[in-house]
């Protein structure tokens, strides 16, 4: 008795058996282990050609389509098994679309790293020369004149966080790129040492001065505000600049320390400043003047919306500790009426 007559045999309530539903029995009938392989390393993909390649006809697809065991993903790529799609099962499907080489990139590939939220439609790399062809509702094509794709990897292919912080500054405002460049450094993606290297090769992205000046100045910023903080509301108005993110007497590491005039200064934006966030804070504020430093807070209104108020209450603080500096009027104290 073969294995397939036992397994058919044994089905049967009767006798105590778990049932097999025959749509699963016909799935493993009509793919080879190998197949199987395939479909396992493709995230549960595969497609038509595929298939056809290793011995399921386009009438044998149609009936498992039919009756649930597969699912069309599009025209020619289907889902094996009847489970909800997943995003990785839709970036995967939109690789095999693009065809070889290709590699998921932009939000896409910002959110493979972590950078910024799933987005709904999915980047695809491909070379220059690559077949154009219009965007899919999941999938669009973008066409790599930079050497993306030489970087590419991942068993999901995908651009480098380099390439992919590049990328999604390039397609946004001032402090969008900044956002995500210092979160791409802060949570260690990558180094100072790559994006300089990567900025090298892409001569012509949005911003690339900003961007070079941060990761060259090797200052640890760990957010845009903090950078702010330096370009808007220090520098300009000839305020010192002390050090940034330094580990204090008290064990806890500080957006900016001004020793000298036993000042804190905390760039606060609302991630991880509320909740549990605010009592840590607060028990590091208590910590600080207990060693004899105070602590300004500095949120988005203060840095962004009001830098020159906000740099007169720096300077009249550091007066207060011995600073006999002059605070410059920067353009924007110089355009007030």
């Amino acid at each position: 008795m073969g294995v397939g007559a036992m397994h058919s045999s044994s089905a049967s309530g009767p006798h105590g058996c778990v049932d097999v539903p025959p749509s699963a029995m016909r799935r493993r009938e009509q793919l080879s282990a190998r197949a199987r392989a395939l479909v396992d390393e493709q995230d549960g993909i595969i497609t038509r050609s595929q298939a056809l390649a290793y011995g399921v006809s386009d009438r044998v697809i149609q009936r498992l389509v039919t009756d649930g065991s597969w699912q069309r993903l599009d025209n020619g790529i289907f889902v094996v098994g009847s489970a909800p799609i997943t995003w990785d099962q839709w970036a995967r499907g939109g690789l095999l679309w693009a065809g070889e080489p290709a590699a998921l990139g932009g939000e896409a590939a910002g959110f493979r790293y972590g950078l910024v939220p799933r987005p709904a439609l999915i980047d695809i790399w491909v070379p220059l020369e690559a077949s154009h062809r219009p965007a899919r509702p999941r999938w669009r094509l973008r066409y790599d004149g930079v050497g993306r794709l030489a970087g590419a990897w991942g068993q999901l292919m995908t651009t480098t966080v380099e390439d992919t912080v590049l990328d999604l500054a390039d397609a946004a405002d001032v402090d969008g790129a900044l956002a995500v460049l210092t979160r791409a450094l802060a949570e260690g993606r990558t180094h100072e040492g790559r994006m300089l290297a990567a900025l090298a090769r892409r001569p012509r992205i949005r911003h690339r001065a900003l961007l070079t000046d941060v990761v060259s100045s090797r200052k640890g910023f760990e957010s845009t505000l903090e950078y702010h903080l330096e370009a808007d509301v220090l520098r300009p108005h000839g305020l010192p600049l002390g050090r940034t993110q330094v580990v204090t007497g008290t064990g806890t590491r500080v957006d900016r320390l001004l020793e000298e005039y036993r000042l804190v200064l905390e760039a606060d934006g609302r991630a991880g400043h509320e909740g549990e966030g605010r009592f840590r804070d607060m028990r590091r504020d208590n910590a600080h003047t207990l060693r004899g430093f105070r602590t300004l807070r500095l949120g988005w209104w203060d840095i962004r919306l009001n830098p020159c108020d906000t740099a007169r209450g720096i300077a009249e603080v550091l007066r207060q500790e011995g600073w006999q500096g002059t605070l410059r009027p920067c353009r924007r104290c110089r355009r007030k009426p």
